[in-house]
Formats: structure tokens, sequence, C-alpha cells
């Protein structure tokens, strides 16, 4: 692949990745190792996009499918974190975000993808692979995850 064209890529999507893998590992090292293995599977694949909407896509399913592989590393689950501490070090952008952190792995992927990266529920249905209504739903636990949580500080 071109590297002007990984480069610009990197400097494009690195937040948007970076971000995903922050809120599914919930870990500043943890995000990085997985951020250089999203780029580096990139540079490995010579994979043709058809327009921006596609790589972007590509990048945030591949970030997933790491972030998700990494769970099922024996010595992560075994790793204690302070999640959400580690989150709200990493991405003090957005107060909220450090909430968004302490819901499961499905519904922080729902809620960064609909309300932060902007995504329809039939794209991100697309995305990862499950029902609209299942997207749905988890989109509902987290905002009432959230609304509960908002009302508590």
């Amino acid at each position: 692949m071109n590297p002007d064209l990984i480069e610009r890529m990197y400097t494009e999507h690195k937040k948007t990745v970076y971000q995903i893998c922050v809120i599914l590992l919930k870990n500043k090292q943890d995000a990085e190792d997985a951020m250089s293995e999203v780029f580096m599977k990139l540079y490995k694949s010579g994979k043709v996009f058809e327009n921006f909407e596609h790589e972007k896509a590509w990048l945030i399913t591949v970030a997933k499918n790491i972030c998700f592989d990494s769970f099922r590393n024996f010595w992560r689950r075994v790793k204690s974190l302070d999640s959400a501490k580690n989150v709200c070090e990493v991405i003090r952008t957005d107060e909220t975000l450090s909430l968004v952190a302490k819901l499961s792995k499905i519904q922080r992927m729902a809620v960064y993808l609909h309300y932060y990266a902007g995504y329809s529920l039939e794209e991100m249905s697309r995305l990862l692979k499950v029902k609209e209504n299942t997207i749905k739903s988890h989109l509902h636990r987290a905002r009432q995850r959230l609304k509960l949580e908002m009302e508590n500080e």
C-alpha cells in the first residue's frame, strides 16, 4: 500500500480509532497497542477503499475486533484495571465520556458510534453485524444508565 495513503489515513482516523480502543479496553497502553495493530493490519492488507466512509468503517471494525480479541486473552482477564479512572485520564475533552466508560463494552461501542462518530442505526447495524433493534436496546439501556449516573453526580 502507498505510504502516503497510509499516512493520510492515519492522520485522518487516528483519533477515532484511538478513542474506540480506549473506550473498549479502558487502558491507555492497551489502546495504543491496539491502535498500532489496526494500522499495521491496514498496511499489510493492501486494501483498496471505495471512499472515505468505507475506509473509516473498515478501521472501526478492525479496531473493534482487535479489542474484542484482546478480551479473550488470559492475561487481559486476570489484570485488574481501574477502568473509569484510566479513561478519564486519557480523554478529558468530554466529561460524559468518563461515564460512558462505565457501560458494558457493546453499550460503549454503540454510544460512541452513534453520538460521537455520528453513525445512524442502520450504519451501525451493518458495521457491528447486529440487528438494528439490538442496537436500539443497547442505546436505550446505556441512556438509562447514563441518566442515573448523571443524577447521582
